[in-house]
């Protein structure tokens, strides 16, 4: 694994760079310090200095090896991060979570909705790339955004509210439905795991099947085209304006 954190770094006064707690024995006192390091024999989570394949049953640990990572440069000083990046190894991770194309399987501990449907706010995923294996056969990042729609539309027969449509989750803003976004998770497990928690809550748990979460790759565009603002009742006039028989 390789992150790099890109930001401002202001020192403490107090902190000698050239002493010999620096950035290195930092994050091996801190990694030492919460049993994430592997050592002397005793089971860890990494080991300094050392290459090796991972299991496929042993995921990566990712968010320690961040935290640790962030609390080594806040003890050097105030941070000020403007953007982290994370490089991970492709190869030999949970190969079983992805299909050939490397794009991640649905997770059958995860079933957060019947349909792969999201709210109307987020642009369509029908002709996004898959996820790409990055150069030196490190993996594009995936996480999993998990959304919930309270309605309060009238788009139903004689004015009922719609929750779920034949595309999923049914949302439309201007009728007053109303779009949350709950938190963005690394794997499918992790936001189903939050869904759960959140059905239990006052509001979610009143509509529990409008949730709707979807794969992202980071640094992959999403909206590749512009948009025009129509005016409420414009199209329809539009309509109207047009000569019939066409």
């Amino acid at each position: 694994m390789f992150a790099a954190l890109y930001g401002e770094l202001i020192r403490y006064a107090w902190h000698d760079p050239a002493s010999e707690h620096d950035a290195y024995q930092l994050f091996y006192q801190r990694s030492l310090a919460m049993g994430w390091l592997e050592e002397g024999g005793v089971p860890g989570l990494w080991g300094m200095n050392d290459a090796g394949a991972v299991a496929e049953e042993r995921p990566l640990p990712v968010q320690p090896f961040l935290r640790c990572a962030w609390d080594t440069t806040a003890r050097i000083g105030t941070v000020r991060l403007s953007a982290l990046q994370a490089l991970l190894p492709g190869l030999g991770h949970d190969a079983a979570s992805r299909d050939a194309a490397g794009r991640p399987k649905p997770s059958p501990t995860a079933p957060l909705n019947s349909t792969s449907a999201r709210p109307c706010c987020s642009p369509s995923r029908e002709t996004a790339s898959p996820p790409r294996e990055g150069a030196a056969g490190f993996a594009a990042v995936i996480v999993y955004p998990l959304w919930h729609v309270g309605h309060q539309n009238e788009a139903g027969e004689n004015g009922s509210t719609v929750h779920v449509d034949r595309n999923g989750v049914f949302c439309d803003e201007s009728a007053g439905d109303d779009v949350k976004l709950l938190g963005i998770y690394s794997t499918p497990e992790r936001a189903a795991e939050r869904l759960r928690q959140a059905r239990l809550l006052p509001g979610f748990r009143d509509e529990p099947d409008c949730f709707s979460c979807d794969p992202y790759e980071l640094d992959e565009d999403e909206w590749t085209e512009g948009f025009a603002r129509v005016r409420p009742g414009e199209q329809a006039e539009r309509v109207r304006a047009e000569p019939s028989g066409r």
